[in-house]
């Protein structure tokens, strides 16, 4: 689920061919929305809000305009009306339709032979703005649009530099404006000062304790720094909105963050009591996570689960994810059942003709149970082979203990085995596509990927907007920490051009070490297939990928990458990684 987040990360996903309904649910960093103690306009601005909407369904952009204007000038503050302007004037852009108001656009219609429509309208309403603002310098809502209006080619994000100012100003004039305060945190957060992002948050929860947006944002904010505040701050959220879907995504990542399988569960079984999964998505969303914890400490909840999961699915015709899943966990229970009566051969043959899910956080597991039963049937070299593939996939310690094992009664050295790991990594490995780049550290500094040849490179393609990207940080800067004297560099390429003034200030205000290369989507994609951010690859001193789309969100993933950097780093020095001990 680490794959995306931040307001312009849900937009530059969706954009993409590549990217993915969990990329997308799994962004965070929620868009500035409706406060749930704004006032309600009044009458006479509601109807005319209303006027619009009726005449947007009827595709009529400029009479939709000319409401929103009357909704605006009857109240400055009715902040939906504002938004709906915004986006029926990009309507009449995008149409080419000129019949609107030519006092409003005037100074603006001669540039849509030139730009892009959305260009167009922007600057339309940017001038529109400043006209405002300057009519009226103590309304907070026409500096805050402004800041909304502060996108640079074409995107009305607010998520630039240039936007701050006008959020300042608002807030200036209003200090309980919470969506102001929310793009403060935003920005703050995108130039590395999570500090300064925290405050505004505490700020705009202060302004409006009766939305859990801007509480759910303010303990999303400890999650790397001080894991036991974020606990406790979200677990009062589910108290306090205890119907509330965000709490129910709150439960979510706490289990998701247990390390621990018994709270895990816990907190899980809590959601699925709190927040029926056919009516909640985050909790439908963790039952998978429930079904693995059980399988490894609770089995006979496993099955239970799987079906009760079924019955819902097939109420709604879909049956794809948990019809496998029951299979799973009866085989697995029968695979057990016959470990336990010695029959370890039939017991092999029933986990070898199991389907297992995508991506299962039990891969690992599933792996050391059949080499188990291999093994205690007799047959150490196919326990022992199995495992070799499983080391050059996903290394793990549980696995280099087994693998050793199995090689010592194989009468197989570190070394050897160590070499039949390679032989399987080398046929996957492909050479990375070699780049020159520029550098954030200077106008004419570039970097190749050649400047690393011998260093394992970890390289992520990333942009200052992406809210998963920056989630995932702090695990890669604790692994190079640990590593980086051993050569290993730490390189990440923002695709975002756009967002290029929030890269420097990002990386001096978190003091994170990877060295920033300027970059786009069309390089991502095309050299190296990138669809969607984060992606993340390692590249060994030879320059071939060895290992690609992997993640970094917990302990356990933070343990994976370093072991896998660790296997490249033996394997160029010539050292046996499994005799190593870890």
């Amino acid at each position: 689920m680490q794959c995306t987040g931040g307001k312009n990360a849900m937009l530059t996903a969706s954009r993409r061919a590549g990217a993915t309904v969990a990329c997308l649910l799994a962004s965070l960093a929620v868009v500035p929305a409706v406060s749930a103690q704004e006032p309600a306009p009044p009458r006479a601005a509601k109807a005319q809000f209303d006027s619009g909407a009726a005449a947007l369904k009827r595709n009529d952009a400029p009479r939709a305009v000319a409401a929103y204007r009357k909704a605006i000038a009857i109240d400055p503050a009715y902040y939906d009306a504002h938004e709906a302007f915004f986006d029926a004037t990009r309507r009449v852009f995008e149409k080419g339709d000129t019949a609107v108001d030519e006092t409003t656009y005037s100074d603006t219609l001669e540039l849509n032979r030139h730009w892009k429509a959305d260009s167009v309208a922007n600057v339309a309403l940017r001038h529109q703005y400043e006209r405002w603002a300057a009519q009226h310098p103590k309304v907070a809502a026409y500096q805050w649009a402004l800041g909304e209006l502060s996108g640079s080619q074409g995107y009305h994000t607010g998520e630039t530099p240039e936007a701050e100012p006008h959020f300042r100003k608002a807030v200036e004039l209003d200090p309980k404006f919470v969506r102001a305060y929310q793009w403060l945190s935003l920005l703050a957060e995108m130039r590395g000062d999570d500090s300064a992002s925290a405050e505004y948050l505490r700020k705009a929860t202060r302004a409006d304790t009766t939305d859990v947006e801007d509480a759910f944002e303010y303990a999303w904010k400890y999650r790397g720094s001080d894991p036991e505040k974020y606990r406790t701050l979200s677990l009062d959220i589910v108290r306090r909105f205890p119907t509330n879907q965000r709490s129910a995504q709150i439960l979510y990542w706490v289990g998701y963050d247990a390390q621990a399988d018994s709270d895990r569960i816990a907190i899980y079984e809590r959601l699925r009591t709190q927040f029926p999964p056919d009516k909640f998505s985050w909790s439908s969303g963790a039952m998978d996570a429930l079904q693995d914890a059980y399988i490894r400490v609770a089995p006979d909840k496993s099955l239970a689960l799987a079906q009760d999961m079924l019955r819902a699915a097939a109420d709604v015709g879909d049956e794809r994810e948990w019809a496998p899943r029951v299979v799973l966990a009866r085989n697995l229970t029968l695979a057990r059942s016959l470990a336990v009566e010695h029959k370890y051969a039939a017991a092999s043959a029933v986990l070898s003709a199991t389907q297992l899910p995508r991506r299962w956080e039990n891969q690992e597991m599933f792996a050391l149970l059949q080499a188990a039963l291999a093994d205690s049937a007799g047959n150490t070299k196919a326990a022992y082979d199995s495992l070799l593939v499983q080391e050059a996939k996903v290394p793990g310690d549980s696995v280099h203990a087994a693998l050793v094992r199995y090689a010592t009664k194989l009468g197989k050295s570190a070394a050897q085995t160590d070499s039949q790991v390679w032989v399987l990594r080398d046929k996957t490995a492909n050479p990375a596509t070699p780049f020159r780049l520029a550098s954030y550290r200077g106008a004419h500094d570039t970097i190749s990927l050649a400047d690393y040849k011998g260093k394992v490179v970890l390289l992520t393609f990333w942009f200052p907007g992406c809210g998963p990207c920056r989630g995932e940080l702090p695990h890669f800067q604790r692994v190079i920490n640990a590593l980086q004297a051993r050569g290993v560099a730490y390189v990440a390429i923002n695709v975002e051009p756009e967002q290029d003034a929030d890269v420097v200030p990002f990386v001096k205000g978190t003091h994170y070490s990877f060295t920033p290369l300027h970059g786009n989507e069309r390089f991502a994609q095309e050299a190296y297939g990138v669809r969607a951010e984060p992606e993340n690859f390692l590249i060994d001193g030879q320059g071939r990928i060895v290992f690609k789309h992997f993640i970094a969100g917990n302990a356990a993933e933070e343990r994976t990458l370093t072991l896998m950097i660790q296997s490249i780093l033996a394997h160029a020095q010539g050292t046996p990684e499994l005799g190593s001990g870890r």
